[in-house]
């Protein structure tokens, strides 16, 4: 912390003198510049936004071509988003190669994902606006709504270089809606089936007449039913930034989020007989097991932060990241069991008339600062030419939390009753827990001719401490790791572009074992190659990529008590991913993604070596096709419709239980309604459709002993858009 302080007091005097430097030097000539700069950002509103992306920052933290880019990078624009109206991250990515976004049904608490077959409990790493977004160890987990992104990256493998501790799977990287100088003037109105409604707003303009100030507000809200009848999800969020161009080089953007969820639907856990198996009574995903006296789940989420940037020439810059967060949560729940019982006594007997249930409950809090230097700086050494990248992180976070948890009164499925009296559960853990983590990185970006190289390490320093207030004494660990990376690729005719790849990952533990031991960081590498192909006669981009995966000291929930974990050992995931953007002629736009994928217990537990993990499909692809009328009496009249197929997943590694496959279908309509009246003049209409012909599926299943995941139904949404 001490050492951290440190660093910030002198960065910190090095902004206060730049901003007086820069404030006193901006003169009458530059305002009329930035009048004319301001004319050029203007977006104009209307105007269909490109499915196609053809550059991001997500594997090198600098704005680089994608076919430059020699590492495997899924990229959602907002104009993806907004085609196939996506009101969550996992439905944002469902159409991406290597990532399984339905495994757990309906659900609006996280972006729960695995990317290339990882993934835990709380989700998959993310990241927004740079900086890591910090969870906290049951259910304080950060969660943005996807109305105030701009776009989604997510940046596949094995990724700590850049982003310090991660999953080896790869992150999720969200860019948000800030100002930045252009006009915004966008309004909608939704509704649907589930009793779902959404009301947003993104709005925005320059404060004065040279254009140098511009803010921002983006806000959104809705509710819904959950599909179980008894529940329900409530959200508000707002966030509001201001951004100051300095002077020609140098600009301060400030923002602030806020986002409330005062309800949030059940996550439910159904048994493996009366849905995977056969079972005299067949469960329906609308029922509810739980009780609606009981069921809670409050989460506030607070966060301040500014983005600095400035340039030293047209070679040299320097940008600064800080974020502050505060998170808090209470989460009660009573769940159903797989532990179905015959007139109330135990065993997991097919046919049996009532399910066990269990109660928990939990309330968290935690407090979060993260921050990120980096110098970039470009240059010959001969024949040569380097971009070269020297960063330090810092993440620190502050976490309390209890969780208790205790037997619920039996479930009756043939009357069910949602109205028992529930025990209050005993708390079996009360713990403190700080962790700090430091970390410097380089990167190095060479070219030379139509030959590129990446190459890149980091070290970080990671210390965690827990404290435990039932009375078993404060856990202590430290670790260090260095972790590298490095690919190559080549240039070839007709924008085709080769590449080889290695890269490793390290994540410290934040949990502990049942005796407050904590446990060995997982670390992870990987072997990759592909290839990418951005045609130049049309709009597109496609790639292809084979990766190899080992991720050790795996950490799995202790199914003898789940409120504990233990080393599983380690997971080895190879596989294939197909993936292409591309808007062939105007007014088309289709999307294609195919998976191949084995992920299985390489090392540990001799019942499980050999197998795959849980939950992870075999293999899924995607296509979704949009068409828009270009001219004539049924101009700007269009719609799309996308398939997606889920193969199966292992479902228990006992049984060597399998969920069977399942294909979706979704589908969409839009139209300008100024075609029908110039009243109506930037006003756009939409209806989608997810899972149009509401298959009745299981999403995935986490063995006997937690049960199965239902997949969501029909969902219909009608949006009125207005921009001017």
């Amino acid at each position: 912390m001490q050492k951290s302080s440190h660093i910030y007091l002198v960065f910190g005097s090095f902004l206060l003198l730049t901003l007086c430097k820069s404030a006193y030097a901006q003169t009458n000539d530059k305002e009329a510049k930035n009048n004319q700069s301001k004319s050029e950002n203007i977006v104009v509103k209307g105007k269909k936004k490109s499915i196609v992306s053809k550059e991001s920052s997500a594997a090198t933290k600098s704005m680089t071509p994608l076919l430059k880019t020699p590492e495997s990078v899924a990229v959602v624009t907002r104009g993806q988003m907004d085609m196939q109206n996506s009101i969550n991250v996992s439905q944002a990515v469902r159409y991406s190669a290597g990532i399984a976004s339905l495994q757990r049904g309906q659900n609006t608490r996280g972006d729960l994902m695995f990317i290339r077959g990882f993934g835990t409990v709380s989700g998959v790493d993310e990241y927004v606006d740079g900086l890591k977004m910090m969870n906290g160890q049951y259910n304080a987990i950060q969660q943005l709504d996807s109305y105030l992104l701009e776009r989604i990256d997510v940046l596949k493998g094995p990724s700590s270089v850049l982003y310090g501790n991660s999953s080896p799977g790869g992150v999720v990287l969200l860019t948000t809606k800030l100002a930045n100088g252009s006009r915004q003037r966008d309004i909608s109105l939704e509704g649907g089936n589930w009793n779902y409604a959404r009301g947003t707003v993104d709005i925005g303009d320059t404060l004065n007449k040279s254009g140098t100030l511009s803010w921002r507000f983006v806000g959104t809200g809705f509710r819904q039913d959950g599909i179980d009848g008894y529940t329900k999800s409530l959200r508000y969020a707002f966030q509001p930034s201001l951004n100051w161009q300095i002077d020609d080089n140098t600009a301060l953007t400030l923002y602030s989020t806020y986002q409330s969820d005062p309800e949030s639907n059940a996550l439910q856990f159904f048994p493996v007989y009366g849905t995977v198996l056969p079972n005299s009574y067949k469960f329906s995903r609308h029922i509810f097991m739980g009780d609606r006296n009981f069921q809670k789940l409050e989460r506030t989420q607070t966060a301040f932060g500014y983005r600095f940037n400035h340039d030293f020439n047209s070679n040299w810059h320097v940008v600064s990241l800080l974020r502050y967060l505060n998170l808090g949560t209470t989460f009660d729940e009573v769940y159903g069991q797989n532990t179905a019982v015959k007139n109330a006594s135990a065993g997991l007997i097919p046919g049996t008339d009532y399910i066990s249930r269990r109660a928990i409950g939990s309330k968290e809090h935690l407090d979060s600062i993260t921050a990120e230097e980096r110098v970039e700086g470009k240059f010959h050494l001969g024949p040569i030419e380097h971009n070269v990248m020297v960063g330090f992180s810092w993440q620190n976070l502050r976490n309390s939390y209890t969780y208790g948890a205790g037997d619920a009164p039996n479930f009756y499925l043939y009357h069910p009753n949602n109205n028992q009296r529930i025990p209050i559960p005993k708390i079996i853990r009360n713990e403190g827990i700080t962790t700090n983590q430091e970390g410097i990185f380089f990167q190095d970006q060479m070219a030379y001719h139509k030959l590129g190289a990446q190459f890149g390490f980091r070290n970080d320093w990671s210390s965690i401490s827990t404290r435990n207030h039932l009375g078993t004494g404060t856990a202590t660990q430290n670790d260090q790791a260095l972790t590298f990376r490095g690919a190559i690729f080549y240039s070839l005719p007709y924008n085709i572009v080769p590449y080889v790849n290695y890269s490793q990952s390290f994540q410290p533990a934040t949990r502990v074992d049942q005796n407050g031991n904590p446990f060995q960081p997982t670390t992870g590498e990987q072997y990759e190659t592909g290839i990418k192909y951005q045609p130049t006669s049309f709009d597109g981009f496609f790639t292809a990529a084979l990766f190899n995966l080992r991720e050790n000291n795996v950490l799995v929930e202790d199914s003898k008590n789940p409120a504990w974990y233990v080393a599983a050992g380690q997971i080895h995931s190879k596989g294939l991913e197909l993936e292409a953007h591309t808007s062939p002629i105007p007014g088309l736009n289709l999307i294609a993604s195919y998976t191949l994928e084995r992920v299985t217990y390489s090392k540990g537990d001799s019942a499980q070596v050999g197998k795959r993990v849980l939950q992870i499909p075999d293999q899924f692809f995607s296509l979704y096709s949009e068409y828009t009328i270009q001219s004539g009496r049924f101009a700007d009249l269009g719609g799309g419709i996308g398939l997606q197929y889920m193969g199966n997943t292992l479902a228990d590694t006992s049984l060597a239980l399998k969920t069977a496959p399942y294909t979706l279908i979704d589908a969409q309509m839009h139209y300008k309604l100024e075609h029908l009246s110039s009243n109506l003049k930037g006003m756009d209409a939409q209806i989608t459709a997810h899972n149009l012909f509401n298959k009745h599926y299981v999403a995935s299943c986490n063995g006997l002993s937690y049960g199965c995941f239902m997949g969501e139904g029909t969902m219909i949404i009608g949006r009125i858009d207005y921009h001017w």
